[in-house]
């Protein structure tokens, strides 16, 4: 059994869930997922209206990983740079804050019996079979609202292009990790070379202040819907545009990997980079932080 803590917002919720996938494809394993509720700053379990596949959603665990998970252990155990911990016979707690390496931690004739996963799990290189099966799951099972709809419609019917701008919790907790303006102009500037009339397609967690910064855009709509499940429909909207303008945040990223589009091309900061995610229609920007429009540049990849 692959049993999986899932914490943070949707784009987290999703990079542990395609881990879990990953393991549970690769070992023909099931999946059980745990929200997480307790944390300080607490996002909506949102896997659940998702049509993905997994034997169920429980909030119990056993006693030695709730005491794994006690904040201070929690804390030294990754400052010892301890991994595994037993919980069990032939049981595995496999602890992680941050894997770029999470689908090569395990060799095919070490992984036996349970294992609970506790981590963030960025890694997007999987094999293109359990990726395709991954993408395919990520749809909604509740049905789309009416505002979404007319989006979709609209944007399926122009050279759109989708911008994600993050603010929120990054202004307080990673103010270093909002873009500049500039990368935002220069992308711009870099697609009206190649493309003919073009419409951007804003979406943010702070759309007013995105409407009146971007007022000068040009061609462009800011998505800002009310539905219970928005953050589900407005990433599914981004992954529908034929082109992606992302930022360093894990719900922008989703947005470009959903977009199945075969001559999609998804633009994205080169802090994005450590996500491991293919070459093939990335277009890595570097100095996209610096308030310097002559220092954005396509990074060689």
């Amino acid at each position: 059994m692959i049993r999986v803590k899932i914490y943070g917002g949707l784009g987290n919720q999703l990079f542990q869930y395609a881990y879990a996938f990953y393991l549970a494809e690769r070992f023909h394993d099931e999946i059980t997922l745990y929200p997480d509720e307790s944390r300080k700053i607490y996002r909506k379990y949102k896997l659940g209206a998702l049509k993905l596949s997994y034997k169920k959603s429980l909030h119990t665990k056993p006693f030695l990983v709730s005491l794994y998970e006690n904040k201070i252990i929690n804390k030294l155990l990754r400052m010892c740079g301890i991994r595994r911990l037993q919980y069990g016979h032939r049981k595995v707690y496999l602890l992680q804050k941050k894997a770029y390496d999470s689908l090569n931690f395990f060799s095919d004739d070490m992984f036996i019996g349970d294992a609970y996963i506790h981590g963030y799990w960025f890694a997007l290189d999987m094999p293109v079979e359990t990726e395709e099966k991954l993408i395919k799951m990520i749809t909604p099972n509740f049905d789309l609202s009416k505002e979404y709809q007319a989006l979709e419609k609209e944007i399926k019917a122009c050279n759109s292009v989708s911008v994600h701008i993050r603010r929120g919790d990054y202004i307080k907790y990673r103010p270093n990790r909002i873009l500049k303006d500039e990368y935002y102009y220069f992308t711009r500037k870099l697609l009206e070379k190649q493309y003919s009339n073009l419409k951007f397609f804003f979406f943010s967690d702070d759309i007013d202040y995105v409407k009146k910064t971007y007022s000068d855009f040009g061609n462009a709509e800011y998505v800002n819907l009310n539905s219970t499940n928005s953050d589900i429909e407005e990433m599914i909207l981004m992954s529908k545009c034929k082109i992606n303008i992302i930022c360093d945040s894990t719900f922008s990223i989703w947005g470009g990997r959903l977009n199945q589009n075969p001559d999609r091309e998804i633009i994205a900061p080169e802090g994005c980079w450590r996500y491991k995610f293919p070459k093939k229609n990335w277009v890595l920007l570097k100095n996209a932080y610096v308030n310097d429009v002559g220092k954005v540049e396509i990074l060689d990849i």
